[in-house]
């Protein structure tokens, strides 16, 4: 009775491994297509301060060079101003590390979303992928845009008359 039992135990752990493990590959693949597929949804490629400076500056912008002004230039690799009409900036930071970055597009961002809040008014758009992000929104006459990607961060607080300078700025990094 005991072999019978024994024999019995071993075809239906058979029977569950037959089914577990295909199970178990399947959802493994389907992980691995859904990471390949999220990171490429916000899979754009990074601008040096070089290239940045060579595209705006052939796009008609004046740009400076600002990493003297910085408080904590080891952090940086470059960082660059763009000016626009009425004294307004945008400015393009190339962090050594991409957890800079992060850091600072989130504490950004966060001040973007409390200005926005207390104006009781929500026209914002956002994206948040791993190597890619932004948050955009006019309030009180402002047009506020942040975006990272990777370790480069580009951020403007302007004048909603230069909104669409930003936006070509925006568009020629392909950012």
């Amino acid at each position: 009775m005991n072999e019978a039992k024994i024999a019995a135990d071993k075809r239906r752990t058979k029977k569950m491994l037959s089914v577990l493990i295909p199970a178990t590959v399947i959802m493994i693949i389907l992980a691995v297509l859904a990471g390949i597929y999220a990171n490429k949804a916000g899979n754009k490629t990074a601008v040096s301060g070089d290239k940045f400076v060579n595209i705006i500056t052939n796009a008609d912008f004046k740009v400076y060079d600002i990493m003297g002004e910085l408080e904590e230039e080891n952090i940086f690799k470059s960082a660059y101003a763009v000016e626009h009409e009425n004294g307004d900036f945008t400015y393009f930071l190339e962090f050594e590390k991409k957890g800079n970055a992060k850091s600072y597009f989130a504490s950004v961002a966060r001040n973007f979303k409390t200005e926005v809040n207390e104006a009781g008014i929500d026209n914002s758009d956002s994206k948040d992928y791993e190597n890619y992000c932004y948050y955009t929104a006019t309030v009180n006459g402002k047009y506020l845009h942040i975006v990272r990607v990777k370790n480069t961060v580009l951020y403007a607080e302007v004048s909603e008359d230069n909104m669409k300078s930003v936006q070509t700025i925006v568009n020629k990094i392909k950012y």
